[in-house]
């Protein structure tokens, strides 16, 4: 029989834009070296092979402060080094009483001798680099949204009327148009800033759709996923990268919590009380189940059917949220047996996967 390890020594690390205050600490709590590193991979490299020479059985902890931890974390995951990211909200450490780095990182090492760090997950690297393209995707278009409105609103103020093609506002022919009004010189030169900004904008998001296009043509997750309506390449990718893997999650009932489509609870005795929806989650991913679900409710009838007795009971947007809800129950059982949506249309998702090969 295999003899298991007892780690012996535990890392706190304090995450700072510029630098990294890191406190370890062995077995019984006694400080062995307090130290700070600057707040660079090169840096980060250099002190994980520091510990490495001078410890061994060691784990680390460190906080989610902005996307300043992945630096540090990114190395301890390259030297093979147990570490973990604190959710900053659960740790409370404000709430503690005196407050500095050198505290902090030493209150980090001790709750990691205990076993006391509420954990957050952290997908795989590949996860990782398939969520940075996915939320960079979010950010152009909602860039793009706001030029738009700009374009708009100048248009108002001529009495000309917006013409989209299919809903469009971005493509070529409106901004075609667009190019052709005739405005005061002033007017003039913004619009055409604007419409070469959308034109730009179009261009990098279309760069990106085609990386998201092949990462969710090679993604088992997400194909599954997209059997089921409302779920194109991006959002079925977006949901697949989230949950990285299944079996993390025991039942139906974590994944809708993960995924924030649940109320909060507060109980005592015999009296429950249901508040509003979870906030300390993923908003891009709730984001996308609810549009998800938006627009499974057109295409699919029993999802159709599910979403209109929500409504006799509900206010619209709750409504909604409750289908989504509906729909991370089947997520979980189509990604835990490994099938796709059983009231899938099968000649219309053949034809989903085979267009999303052509442009693969």
């Amino acid at each position: 029989m295999k003899k298991i390890t007892e780690i012996k020594i535990h890392i706190g690390i304090d995450i700072g834009k510029s630098s990294c205050v890191a406190c370890v600490v062995d077995q019984d709590g006694k400080e062995l070296l307090h130290t700070v590193y600057k707040n660079t991979r090169h840096d980060a490299e250099e002190f994980v092979k520091m510990i490495r020479r001078r410890f061994k059985n060691c784990n680390a902890v460190c906080e989610t402060t902005a996307r300043m931890w992945i630096k540090t974390y990114e190395t301890f995951e390259k030297y093979n080094i147990p570490i973990k990211v604190a959710n900053t909200l659960r740790l409370k450490m404000s709430q503690s009483g005196l407050k500095t780095d050198k505290i902090d990182a030493r209150r980090l090492a001790n709750r990691l001798r205990v076993n006391d760090i509420p954990e957050c997950y952290v997908p795989t690297l590949v996860n990782r680099r398939i969520l940075d393209i996915l939320r960079q995707r979010v950010i152009l278009v909602q860039e793009r949204t706001r030029v738009l409105n700009r374009q708009q609103s100048l248009m108002e103020k001529y009495d000309y009327k917006v013409i989209a093609h299919n809903g469009n506002t971005h493509d070529e022919r409106h901004q075609t148009y667009l190019s052709v009004l005739e405005l005061d010189s002033n007017d003039t030169r913004m619009m055409m800033q604007y419409i070469r900004h959308v034109r730009y904008l179009n261009g990098e998001i279309n760069t990106l759709e085609k990386l998201i296009e092949e990462a969710a043509y090679n993604n088992e997750y997400a194909k599954l996923i997209m059997s089921m309506p409302g779920f194109g390449p991006f959002y079925s990718l977006y949901v697949a990268a989230s949950i990285d893997d299944i079996s993390r999650f025991d039942n139906p009932k974590k994944l809708v919590s993960y995924m924030g489509l649940c109320p909060r609870i507060h109980q005592s005795g015999d009296t429950t009380w249901y508040g509003h929806m979870k906030k300390d989650v993923d908003r891009t991913l709730k984001w996308v189940m609810m549009n998800a679900a938006m627009i499974a409710a057109q295409h699919d009838a029993s999802l159709k059917k599910l979403s209109q007795n929500y409504l006799k009971r509900h206010p619209k947007k709750v409504a909604r949220s409750h289908t989504a809800n509906k729909m991370g129950i089947y997520l979980w059982h189509m990604l835990y047996n490994n099938e796709p949506y059983r009231n899938h249309v099968e000649k219309k998702y053949k034809q989903k996967l085979a267009r999303l090969k052509r442009r693969h």
